[in-house]
């Protein structure tokens, strides 16, 4: 196990030394993490073959590092940087442990959509269960019939919270680096812990709005949504899951505002971008 875990690690850092590698952002990139999560911070920037920008999270051995890696076919490309904001985001949010403020609101959220709106759905796939079960968590089984949701809304909040502060971070470079990788869609079912692209684009317009940067009105109709599950069930959950984590959206883009201004993250300068 521990070779399983770990050689994927050493990979990545050996190919931090590649010269594919941007070196001339790296300071930069460390500054911008020691401002968001401590001056204690340290940073490994690497390459990896994934489509997308990721991080890697909670590396036992590696106690304050950030490792995030790029898209090594995209390595010429300095345009995608921003994206590394996105990525920023997640250590953000496990170091400032904001799951916490939304478990609750988002398990309450979730019994409030089965016993409402999806309802007579819901009563078809588990016919036994009464609205009581549900709203009251003293059925040990119930639980586990909404579960996914609860897992699938919390991871995708904490997603919609990282493209927020990317965008906070970066501004219009991060839209259209974000436009650039993601439009029109990556063929195949979509990844149930993130909102459908449609949704997250709706978030960052309205981050936008709230941060006063510009975007064209017509963003949203340059991507397609992957698709949907095929289990009815599962079709459900998620659908659960997408709306409680929309209507999160107004706190997340405040609780964002709020974390820059603590952090003293300084705003788009149009003469310094000009």
């Amino acid at each position: 196990n521990k070779l399983f875990d770990h050689v994927p690690i050493l990979g990545f850092i050996l190919r931090s030394t590649n010269v594919r590698n941007g070196f001339e952002v790296y300071s930069p990139l460390l500054r911008l993490a020691k401002l968001l999560l401590g001056p204690d911070t340290k940073l490994i920037v690497s390459s990896e073959w994934d489509l997308s920008p990721f991080v890697y999270r909670s590396i036992t051995e590696l106690p304050g590092f950030v490792l995030i890696g790029l898209p090594a076919h995209e390595s010429s490309n300095a345009l995608l940087l921003s994206l590394t904001g996105h990525e920023l985001g997640h250590s953000v949010w496990a170091v400032e442990r904001f799951s916490r403020q939304f478990e609750k609101r988002i398990e309450s959220q979730i019994k409030h959509e089965i016993t409402g709106k999806y309802w007579n759905e819901y009563v078809s796939f588990y016919p036994n269960t009464q609205k009581e079960d549900v709203l009251s968590g003293d059925d040990l089984l119930t639980p586990s019939t909404w579960e996914n949701a609860y897992i699938w809304a919390l991871l995708q909040t904490e997603e919609i919270f990282c493209d927020i502060l990317g965008l906070r971070l970066f501004a219009e470079s991060y839209l259209h680096a974000f436009n650039y990788l993601l439009s029109p869609s990556i063929s195949g079912p979509r990844p149930l812990h993130y909102p459908n692209i449609s949704r997250r684009v709706i978030c960052l317009m309205k981050a936008a709005t709230e941060f006063n940067i510009t975007y064209s009105p017509d963003l949203n109709a340059e991507f397609i949504d992957g698709e949907e599950p095929s289990d009815s069930t599962t079709a459900m959950l998620v659908s659960i899951a997408d709306d409680v984590s929309d209507a999160l959206v107004p706190d997340l883009i405040q609780l964002t505002k709020e974390f820059a201004e603590n952090k003293a993250i300084p705003s788009r300068n149009p003469a310094r971008v000009h």
